[in-house]
């Protein structure tokens, strides 16, 4: 059995995939052996009418709870998840066999080895499904059409009720499979096949579901619609904000914030999650909300990304922004700071701290002249952690007043140098000096090694040959690798 990751990216050219699912595979593994691979084909009813309705069972807690079941017992209004005591109450003539996973999956497998006939690549789907790339390999059958009638043929008649779906993406062929029994949907069409289906169609998890659900969002395309109106005009949003409408008159506002311009809809979705599950005890729905509106607040010029050759896009800041938006969405806009260059000399300032969203955006550096004729520059080396700000140390000799220490005490330790380097010479910003104030001291940093070979980022403030100004200082500012 060959592998296939069924996850949403970018869709290559051409591609299709079919989503099967089979709804009562726990039930027909059994009744398969009982009845025989051919019973559902035969030409009589499938099953006599004193045949039991069959139900699987499995423990959970202190409970037992139905787990899986056929048709018939589906159609006494059994589901899923119900105690196994409620339901031989309701009906006592019902069939229960304890389940047995691992007889399932093994079942499932066979099912996907099966499937190689169609495609080298089949990859198991949950605990009920398959998906098979059957790109390129469709018209070796007749076509879609005629493939996906004939793997739902051959199933039934080995004993197998499976619904299918045929699209461009997992996602879609997934939701085909499931809401539409037997679709085959036309590249482009994915949107109009997910907009009016529930939220469960998106693959999202349980909670975020029903988070979605409680604030009104009851299907796909709720959750879609903000996006083709920013395409059209180019645009991504900045801030937006969920208006949550009570019954009682009473309106509840929860905004996000994003760092770049965003408008895909299961990017928002996240974001509005973490804000949700943030604000999840101080949200009151009461008897619930009639109304729900989503609002952009602030747009930007959306971006678009070059693909290569293949189609693919590579952006690694898209990646990292989107982190620092959920983070934020959940903890606030002071939870995520960036580093940001600043116009200074000095050291300690020639960095700043930001919040995320309100620091520049990073571009692509300006094409080189090469008419220019080359010249090469290396910046002088900088230690691997700067310290917040200097630490004062004591150095009682150096070789010549204006040169390196010749050993220092840091932190209570004596350190002796071995080797030096220096000095580069940062003189004040004369230009932030208020006027009557005095001028700050000009600085000489060494690279310093002591006799461990570890290396430090030292400089002295002052000169010893200045009359004007008091005794100079020596300071460490780093330490290198």
């Amino acid at each position: 059995m060959s592998t296939l990751l069924p996850k949403e990216g970018p869709r290559k050219s051409g591609q299709r995939i079919l989503s099967l699912w089979f709804p009562y595979l726990c039930a027909e593994r059994i009744l398969r052996q009982r009845l025989g691979r051919s019973w559902r084909s035969r030409p009589s009813h499938p099953l006599p009418p004193s045949y039991p309705p069959l139900v699987i069972s499995h423990r959970d807690s202190n409970a037992q709870r139905i787990a899986a079941l056929d048709e018939r017992a589906e159609a006494l209004k059994l589901k899923r998840g119900m105690g196994i005591a409620d339901a031989r109450a309701m009906h006592p003539s019902i069939d229960v066999v304890e389940a047995d996973p691992e007889a399932d999956r093994r079942l499932l497998e066979g099912l996907a080895d099966w499937c190689d006939r169609y495609t080298p690549l089949v990859a198991i789907d949950g605990e009920d499904g398959l998906f098979l790339d059957v790109t390129g390999c469709t018209h070796l059958f007749g076509g879609e059409r005629a493939m996906q009638d004939e793997i739902l043929t051959r199933f039934f008649q080995q004993g197998f009720d499976v619904r299918a779906g045929l699209a461009s993406t997992p996602g879609a062929a997934w939701a085909a499979a499931r809401f539409h029994g037997d679709r085959i949907v036309a590249g482009g069409e994915e949107a109009a096949l997910l907009s009016p289906l529930p939220l469960s169609a998106l693959r999202i998890a349980p909670e975020t579901r029903a988070s979605l659900e409680s604030v009104g969002l009851r299907t796909a395309g709720a959750v879609m619609a903000l996006k083709a109106d920013l395409e059209r005009r180019g645009e991504g949003a900045r801030a937006l904000a969920l208006l949550l409408f009570r019954v009682d008159g009473l309106v509840s506002r929860i905004a996000v914030g994003t760092s770049r311009p965003m408008r895909e809809p299961q990017l928002i979705r996240k974001l509005f999650h973490e804000r949700l599950t943030a604000l999840e005890q101080t949200i009151d729905a009461g008897f619930g909300f009639d109304l729900v509106r989503l609002s952009v607040l602030s747009v930007a010029a959306f971006d678009m990304l070059q693909g290569d050759l293949a189609g693919e896009t590579s952006d690694d800041d898209a990646d990292i922004a989107l982190f620092a938006d959920r983070v934020r969405a959940r903890l606030g806009e002071a939870a995520v700071l960036k580093p940001v260059i600043v116009d200074s000399h000095l050291p300690e300032r020639a960095v700043t701290t930001v919040p995320f969203a309100e620091a520049p955006q990073r571009r692509m550096p300006p094409k080189p002249d090469r008419t220019a004729p080359p010249m090469t520059i290396f910046p002088p080396e900088r230690p691997v952690r700067l310290f917040r700000s200097p630490e004062p140390i004591e150095v009682p000799a150096t070789e010549i007043p204006e040169g390196p220490p010749m050993n220092f005490r840091w932190r209570r330790a004596l350190y002796r140098v071995a080797r030096a380097e220096g000095p580069e010479r940062i003189a004040a910003e004369w230009w932030r000096q208020l006027p009557g104030e005095e001028e700050a001291p000009t600085r000489d940093y060494y690279r310093i090694e002591d006799s461990e070979g570890r290396r430090y980022w030292l400089y002295r403030q002052g000169l010893y040959s200045s009359a004007s100004q008091a005794a100079p200082r020596w300071f460490m500012h780093g330490v290198f690798a």
